[in-house]
Parts: C-alpha cells; structure tokens; sequence
C-alpha cells in the first residue's frame, strides 16, 4: 500500500503548471538573469510561448548563453526604464501571464547608485503595471524579489497582545 499524497501535493504538480502554460503567453523581464534564465529553461520546457525583457548578459559565461536563451525565447535587449519600448514589447506580445525579476539587485552598488537603483527597481516596476493597463486581456503578473533587499536585524521580536 502506497502512502497518500497531501492535500499540499495535490495543490500543485507539474501537470498543473503543463496545463497552465503550455501555449499560454508568458512575458518575463529579468530573463537574462539567474533566476530568469532558470525561469525560461522551465517555461521553455512545458511549451509556453516566451518572451523576454531585459539588458544583455554581462559576459559569454552567463547562464543565459550556456542555455541557449535566444533560442528558448524571443528575447528583447533593453531598459527597463524604457517606458515607451517596454508598453510596445507588452502590448504587441499580448501575454498571459508576465513574470517580472528584472532590478539592480546588488545591495552594495545601490549604494554608490542609488538614483540608478530606485529608477530600475521602483520605476521599472512602475512602467511594467501602467503597460499591463492597456492590455487587451487580463493578465497575471508576478512580482519576484529577494531577501536581500530588506535590513535583517537577526533578532526575535517579541509581540504584546494588548486587551481592551
């Protein structure tokens, strides 16, 4: 007798995320980053329809060259602080579904460009909801960070219940 599945495994299978994407539209920006290209290799695998948004690769050893992205994805090298490119990009693509990770993610350059990393990471984020707007179709848009962006004090914070 085998053991039963979870209600939490049944939540979510990879037969799940095949029937949500596959020939779905999927916009992600970021998608020559780490995580982007991680997501692109998945999204390419169970047959969505890519397209990605973001600056080139730094240098030939990115993970986006050593998985080929250009031929997982129609990709698009620019800004994306490029409002006006971007909304065309979004609204010629028409997608289903928008996964957005493009940011200056590296905490230390932020501080010595920090003008630069508000208008990438707030800006950006900005442009990228005013274009889903315009769109034809509703969409599901995904807004991914990391850890790294809030202050860790490593310490317990304890709560007081107050009574009336």
């Amino acid at each position: 007798m085998g053991k039963r599945k979870s209600r939490m495994e049944n939540m979510v299978n990879y037969s799940h995320f095949d029937t949500c994407f596959k020939g779905r539209k999927v916009f992600i920006t970021g998608h020559t980053g780490f995580k982007g290209s991680w997501l692109l290799v998945w999204l390419h695998s169970i047959g969505a329809i890519i397209k990605g948004y973001s600056l080139p690769p730094e240098n030939e050893y990115d993970l986006y060259y050593k998985i080929n992205g250009d031929e997982l994805c129609e990709s698009i090298f620019s800004d994306i602080r490029d409002k006006d490119r971007l909304l065309k990009e979004i609204l010629d693509f028409q997608p289903d579904f928008i996964f957005h990770l493009a940011a200056q993610p590296i905490v230390r350059l932020s501080y010595e460009i920090p003008v630069d990393t508000f208008e990438i990471n707030v800006l950006g984020t900005v442009h990228l909801l005013e274009a889903i707007r315009f769109l034809e179709n509703k969409c599901v848009c995904v807004l991914i960070t990391k850890d790294k962006v809030y202050e860790n004090k490593e310490c317990i914070i304890h709560i007081e219940r107050q009574t009336h």
